[in-house]
Order: structure tokens, then sequence, then C-alpha cells
């Protein structure tokens, strides 16, 4: 048994850990806490606290789905003025007012729903991601990064304020066999937790692998993900294993109108590259229909392409072994 630590956020990370979730694998999901969009982040502005979206996405993946518990943490609201708000998100803010943390929050709906593995937010500090972009725009969020326009290249990101990555999440780090990054977001999701202190220092002599991402804005390949990767975390993963598969071609002609196309896979130096068809390939009106309900003024983006879990993982286990 492998103590695995992955790092990411929403969509991305809770698809590979549902892949992972049978296997006898240590498996501890260090998440991102600056999400900012969708019912996430009306709740971090109305009480004050982290964003908490990304961690109950990925605590419902870990979860027993045929648990009463998880259930209710996957369960959204599809009428009136409560379309689109999470019940999952009001159990957290609620376990975090009465437990004084979302680090003890998720420990204690962990247990409750039967989850097979921790979900750790990378931070318990409150904090933004921000882009300082090449023509010296300032963009502060996930969802005002995320939205940017295509043709707008990121120089350089930080969070404001600093932030110190918790105890536990080091000590997982420390402790971990691998260390995955899961494809989603670099700018959103997986740099701002190598930005939060401590976590670069701590993956120093850790055997790094990159699940990376099937799209992303026009003109990304995969060495470039693999530079700013290397730019925030000091070093460039050990192995990276890529998809090659092509999702259904309204999906893929539904993304190109929206700047964002197949991260094109080229060689990066010093790095074992793994090839694999690892798209779910739904039509668009079918994964539409799927995709997750908002309500008014809920800021979000569509996730249609996704990475099919179960195969996802195999790749995985192939890099980590028995």
């Amino acid at each position: 048994m492998k103590k695995i630590v992955l790092f990411g956020g929403g969509s991305g990370l809770a698809h590979l850990l549902r892949g992972l979730r049978n296997t006898p694998h240590n498996l501890t999901a260090v998440v991102t806490v600056t999400d900012n969009g969708g019912h996430s982040g009306i709740l971090r502005e109305q009480f004050g606290i982290i964003g908490i979206g990304d961690a109950r996405s990925c605590l419902a993946a870990l979860a027993d789905p045929e648990n009463p518990v998880t259930k209710l943490l996957s369960y959204r609201f599809t009428e009136s003025e409560m379309k689109g708000v999470s019940l999952g998100n009001l159990m957290l803010v609620s376990k975090i007012k009465t437990e004084g943390s979302l680090t003890a929050a998720l420990e204690k709906l962990g247990k409750l729903s039967g989850a097979r593995g921790q979900v750790l937010p990378v931070s318990e500090e409150k904090t933004d991601i921000v882009a300082e972009l090449g023509d010296g725009k300032i963009l502060k969020g996930e969802q005002e990064i995320g939205t940017r326009d295509n043709s707008s290249r990121v120089d350089r990101l930080f969070l404001d304020p600093s932030a110190k990555a918790t105890e536990a999440v080091i000590e997982s780090i420390k402790n971990a066999d691998f260390v995955v990054l899961a494809p989603g977001g670099l700018s959103t999701s997986t740099i701002p937790i190598l930005l939060s202190e401590g976590v670069k220092e701590s993956l120093k002599g850790k055997k790094i692998i990159y699940v990376a991402n099937i799209t992303s804005r026009s003109g990304f390949t995969l060495s470039m993900h693999c530079a700013e990767i290397e730019k925030y975390a000091g070093r460039k993963p050990d192995v990276v294993i890529a998809n090659n598969g092509t999702p259904s071609d309204d999906v893929l002609e539904f993304y190109k109108n929206s700047g964002m196309d197949l991260v094109t896979i080229d060689n990066v130096d010093g790095i074992k590259i793994i090839v694999k068809d690892l798209v779910d390939k739904t039509p668009l009106g079918e994964a539409q229909k799927k995709d997750r309900v908002r309500g008014g003024g809920m800021k979000d983006w569509p996730h249609i392409i996704k990475h099919k879990p179960a195969e996802t993982a195999a790749a995985l286990l192939e890099v980590i072994g028995d």
C-alpha cells in the first residue's frame, strides 16, 4: 500500500479520486481554497470563509456512494431561489462553525460518509490567486483568471495575501510515496497549492506525477504546462500521463469556439511521458445535461470535457505499482 497525495481542485481531481477510491492505497487529496465561483464563491463572500466547493467535490468522490450522507453532499437544488445551491456546501459551512476549521469539518463528514481517504484544504487562511498579465494588468480571483480573454498571457501568479499550508498538509507530503498533480486549471487549481508557504520545500525528494489536462487555451503544449509546474514547484514532474484521445466532434467544436483546444503532446526533456486515450466521449447535448446546475448570479464555467475515472486511475496505478 502506497501513500499517495494528490493536488488539485474540483472536477478534475474529483474524477481521478472516483477512479482510485476502491484501490488499497492511502489517499490524501490536498485541495485549493481560492475558489470564488459558483455557490462556493457566494458562501465565501457571505460567511467570510475560505473556498469550500473543491473540498466538497473531492470528499463526495471519496465517500461511499451508497451512504446517505454522500447523497446529501452531492445534492444541488434545482428550483426556486435555491436553484444551484449545493447542500453539501451548506453542510460544510455548518461544520466549520461547529468544529472550528475546514480541516476538522472534512474529517467529521469524511467519517460520516465512509470516505476512503482524506481531504485536506491546503490552507486555513483566506487568500486569492492573483495573476499579473503580460500587459501589466492584474486579475484577482479564480473566476477572473479562468475566464480572461484568450489572448492574455499570464507572466506571474501569486497569493494575496500570502497563506501558509497547514501542518497536516506538510506532514502528508513529507510522508507520501508519490505526489500527483491532478488535471484541472494549472493557474487556478494546481499553482495556488504550490504557492502556499511550505509546499514547495516539502516536495524535495518526492516523485511527482502530472496527470495532464486534456484541453487548454489554444496554442498551449504539454512542455509549456510542465514549464509552468517547474516555475512554481522548483522542479519538473518525474512522469507525465497525457491523453491522446479525442472527445466527440460537437464537444471539441464547442471548446474551439471558446478559444480552447486539445493540449499538443510534445517532448519534454528529462520527463517520462505516458500517452493513453483517457477522454470521456459523451456527446455535447448529453454532457450539458449532466453539467452542474447554476442559479442566478452564480459565476462558473462549464465542465464538459472530462477524464474517464477508471482508465485514468489505471494509468496512474501502472506508474505507482503495487
